[in-house]
């Protein structure tokens, strides 16, 4: 049994458990990548046919490159979130026998990429460029992996990606090229190109020339660590992907998510002078719908919450107050938020901000105890409404020290070092560490209002993905 069947059969199953609309897996129009899409799971299948003395020569070759692929793009952690979805990529490399005639299409296996693999000295960037041919002469149309570069165009494409310390030495980082780096369809489908990879690429160029082949474009704005760098592989290692790469892909399928949403509230009194705040419990429940948006990612609460009160303490000291809670009602709008590393892990972050359309408050309706009846009048309390849960749902009078992490636009690679989301207070809203099931906020951990201690929880306990595919 081949090892593409083997391949073939694992994809089968995959797709027959987690994609049952899908089961049948290739299709027949020269596709080379292609997204699966069902339920909350999210399949990215690319087909790469390797040929050449540099993968002839060397068996082991295929094996390393898929490897070494699917470790970088699926983040060295399995599959990737993105929003409420787990994205796994699978590659599939064949080789194509030593008696292959030459690199057009038709002597390769349909539906695959088919990827030129020449034997080049380690460093010999210049030849790569030249001898071997990685772009079509100046007015070529025939889409063949060969073609030579004029000595001029070659040698500014040398310099332009080395050192001058490379180009001192004569040598350089070995490079590679792929035909047609265009994005994947609004159909999740790229159709199959070629490309040139050499057999010494480094584990570097190898997975950024990869992203090209799925369609991924050079991040200007990249981290050190960034694997679609402009400059990737000059000096130093750069094999982290961004979810910048993921939402090129994905956003064009148009895939939404729905998140149900608890909140609780605790509130511990303390007097302080005059003012007595009761211990109170309370809660709300909503559920965020995403809906498309011209830029970013953004989910509104479809109908207003309740904010329901669980508690009021009545007693304090020897005083025992009777309460009548006034139930509020609350809206949220949710920016979500897909930019860090660290997003990869947990889908993003959910930023939200309520708006209050009933306000919720605590109303004394009599005080009695310390060795009296109950007050005649409550004309001598002040205040007789209390708003603790309101402003602890907006932070309104909280000693506590906002946190803005805004920027300018969304880039892969935030300007200051990432900051904890757990127990912060932000200028617009509350963030919530993730978009995934159990994701959490906690926040005013430390605050008070006027001595009343705070703890409010917000935790996702459902997500639901919502996709057309």
């Amino acid at each position: 049994m081949n090892r593409l069947f083997l391949k073939m059969i694992s994809i089968f199953l995959f797709c027959s458990f987690a994609f049952p609309v899908y089961a049948a897996g290739y299709r027949t129009s020269g596709v080379g990548t292609e997204i699966y899409v069902g339920g909350d799971k999210i399949l990215i299948t690319v087909r790469m046919e390797l040929w050449g003395d540099g993968v002839w020569d060397d068996p082991s070759l295929a094996s390393r490159w898929e490897k070494t692929i699917e470790e970088v793009w699926n983040n060295k952690i399995g599959d990737v979130k993105y929003k409420c979805y787990d994205v796994t990529l699978d590659t599939i490399v064949i080789v194509s026998p030593e008696t292959r005639e030459g690199p057009e299409a038709q002597y390769g296996t349909p539906e695959f990429h088919q990827i030129w693999v020449p034997q080049v000295a380690v460093g010999d960037m210049a030849n790569t460029y030249n001898q071997y041919g990685l772009y079509l002469k100046e007015g070529a149309t025939t889409t063949t992996a060969y073609g030579e570069l004029d000595d001029a165009t070659a040698k500014a494409y040398y310099e332009s990606n080395t050192t001058k310390e490379q180009q001192e030495e004569g040598k350089g980082k070995v490079s590679g090229y792929i035909w047609n780096s265009t994005p994947i369809g609004v159909d999740g489908q790229k159709e199959a190109t070629w490309g040139t990879l050499p057999n010494t690429l480094t584990d570097t160029v190898l997975t950024h020339e990869f992203g090209h082949l799925i369609g991924v474009l050079h991040d200007e704005e990249g981290c050190e660590d960034n694997v679609m760098s402009p400059s990737n592989g000059k000096t130093i290692v750069r094999t982290q992907v961004y979810p910048t790469y993921f939402k090129q892909m994905l956003d064009p399928l148009k895939l939404m998510c729905e998140w149900d949403i608890r909140t609780e509230i605790e509130m511990d009194a303390t007097a302080v002078g005059t003012y007595f705040p009761p211990k109170i419990s309370a809660h709300n429940e909503f559920s965020l719908t995403e809906e498309p948006a011209a830029r970013g990612y953004i989910a509104f609460s479809q109908k207003p919450s309740d904010i329901i009160y669980d508690h009021i303490e009545p007693n304090f000291t020897c005083n025992i107050f009777s309460w009548k809670e006034h139930t509020g009602k609350i809206t949220y709008t949710s920016e979500i938020f897909y930019n860090f590393k660290e997003d990869l892990d947990k889908g993003g972050r959910l930023l939200l901000i309520p708006r209050i359309l009933e306000e919720p408050y605590e109303e004394i309706l009599d005080i009695s105890g310390c060795g009296s009846g109950s007050l005649v009048s409550l004309d001598m309390v002040n205040p007789v409404n209390h708003h603790n849960i309101l402003y602890s749902l907006t932070g309104k009078n909280l000693q506590v020290t906002p946190y803005n992490y805004h920027t300018e636009k969304s880039v892969s690679c935030p300007a200051k070092p990432e900051e904890s989301f757990i127990q912060q207070f932000y200028n617009d809203g509350f963030i919530i560490d993730g978009a995934i099931e159990g994701s959490e906020a906690k926040h005013f951990p430390t605050a008070d209002l006027f001595g009343a201690q705070f703890d409010y929880m917000i935790q996702i306990t459902n997500t639901e993905a919502i996709s057309d595919q």
